[in-house]
């Protein structure tokens, strides 16, 4: 009798032992109350009934945070740079800080441009211009904190639907144009010239082949970033690369889409504007590309417009372009306004107007592959 004395007695206190103390292995979202099993599984059914009662979801901790984290993702988040803005009329931008015979300029900035700050010293800013180190002197410029909203996530999203693409840009025309001739497309008897110079600003007297590349540069920097592999047709202005060649390039690349970019002219200084280039669904060389052409001229030329507040001119069908005829990917000549415009020839030599056109072609060509990949979903 004793022995089972002793066992009931070591049965309870092993009882009171487990059920009653503090437990030690909680799961997470569980707080460590002292509280038995029991008494919690009763109290969540009191309170599921209630809600049951009140029409109330029972949603778990992990329901509960990540609706948080849905609505976390969603909201914009500002993002602080440091910009230098230029104050004076124009200002010179140099290769190296000093007005000496070491150091040569390389380019203009004008009134209200801004550039990313990378260093300074007593004297000089220097900053990132078209994709090189470069240095405007302090007296005409000044530092400025500006602000962009970024949504948490999105980034990431777009670098994964880039990720992959190749993307071939050609900054259009050349320092020296070639009147030699070549076939308008392959097996055609039709001869053009092999590339021409381009037009150059009424106001500006700055160069078509020189704006080409600038913005050009500013669109691999931008494409880059949002996880796109490019590839550069040029990347100086003393070269000699015809019509058929750039296309060439695009094709051998297998690229997704083939961008050239231009900027246009006319007889009539009034007229101003944005349009995009693509084949004809009759054309007999390229005929298979015209609906992604198509696509791609659309989304790019809604975007820019969208994000310049330019003139949307047109998508413009034509079978007239050696530099379309061939190509065997998607392309589109990208027109970004009139050079004998006065207003929208110097508003293409600053830079802040620049990254607009840059912003809009990128965001147009993450929309044409947002749209082949429902595309693709759908199967239509």
């Amino acid at each position: 009798m004793k022995r089972i004395g002793y066992f009931v007695l070591a049965a309870a206190m092993l009882c009171m032992l487990t059920g009653c103390t503090i437990r030690k292995d909680v799961t997470e979202g569980q707080t460590e109350t002292g509280i038995s099993e029991d008494a919690e599984d009763k109290e969540r059914e009191e309170e599921a009934a209630g809600r049951e009662d009140t029409g109330e979801a029972d949603l778990s901790q992990d329901d509960k945070d990540g609706e948080k984290t849905d609505e976390s993702e969603q909201q914009e988040t500002m993002v602080l740079t440091q910009q230098v803005q230029v104050t004076a009329d124009e200002v010179n931008v140099r290769d190296y800080p000093s007005t000496g015979e070491e150091s040569s300029v390389i380019g203009k900035a004008y009134l209200h441009d801004s550039f990313m700050l990378v260093g300074q010293n007593e004297e000089w800013y220097q900053i990132t211009y078209l994709g090189q180190d470069a240095f405007i002197n302090k007296e005409y410029a000044k530092v400025v904190m500006t602000e962009a909203a970024a949504v948490p996530g999105s980034e990431e999203s777009d670098k994964e639907s880039a990720s992959g693409r190749c993307i071939v840009i050609d900054a259009g025309h050349q320092q020296k144009g070639n009147s030699e001739k070549e076939p308008v497309a392959p097996g055609a008897e039709e001869m053009k010239a092999k590339v021409a110079s381009g037009t150059s600003g009424t106001a500006s007297g700055v160069n078509e082949y020189e704006l080409t590349l600038a913005v050009s540069l500013k669109l691999e920097e931008e494409l880059q970033d949002r996880g796109y592999d490019v590839i550069m047709v040029r990347r100086e202005n003393d070269v000699d690369i015809s019509n058929s060649e750039r296309a060439q390039i695009a094709n051998e690349a297998e690229a997704d889409a083939f961008l050239r970019i231009h900027a246009n002219g006319s007889e009539d200084a009034s007229v101003q504007g944005m349009m995009t280039i693509c084949p004809t669904a009759q054309n007999p060389y390229c005929g298979e590309i015209y609906q992604d052409s198509r696509d791609l001229s659309e989304s790019i030329l809604d975007a820019m417009t969208k994000e310049t507040g330019a003139v949307r001119e047109r998508v413009w069908e034509t079978d007239t372009m050696s530099g379309i005829n061939w190509c065997k990917v998607p392309v589109t000549i990208i027109e970004m306004g009139y050079m004998t415009n006065e207003e929208e020839d110097l508003a293409m030599q600053k830079d802040e107007y620049q990254w607009k056109i840059v912003r809009g072609i990128a965001d147009g060509l993450d929309q044409y592959f947002e749209g082949d990949r429902e595309h693709s979903r759908t199967g239509s």
